[in-house]
């Protein structure tokens, strides 16, 4: 064997979106239970700047949740804040985002 590594294993990434208007323990549990149960390399949690599915505006402006989204995954391995759609025009779409995600 000469020691030389195979090919680099495809990071397995998983994508909770959502308003996180405010983010609360279950979103958490959620993520930290797919980030287990399917052996992920990291979940992403990604507030949107408004929810498609909301007509309502947010109680909290998009920079306040993802300072809240920021401070609830710290120290939880393996859970992230991404910012990829906060700084699109609103709504935000999961297609849109996982687009982001793969460019």
């Amino acid at each position: 064997m000469t020691g030389a590594a195979g090919p680099a294993r495809p990071r397995r990434i998983g994508v909770l979106g959502g308003s996180f208007d405010p983010p609360h323990l279950g979103h958490l549990i959620l993520a930290q239970e797919c980030w287990w149960a399917l052996r992920l390399d990291e979940v992403r949690l990604v507030p949107a700047a408004r929810s498609p599915l909301k007509e309502s505006a947010p109680r909290f402006d998009a920079a306040t949740r993802a300072r809240m989204v920021a401070r609830a995954v710290e120290g939880h391995p393996g859970l992230t804040l991404s910012r990829v759609v906060l700084h699109r025009d609103p709504p935000s779409y999961t297609v849109d985002t996982l687009e982001a995600f793969a460019a």
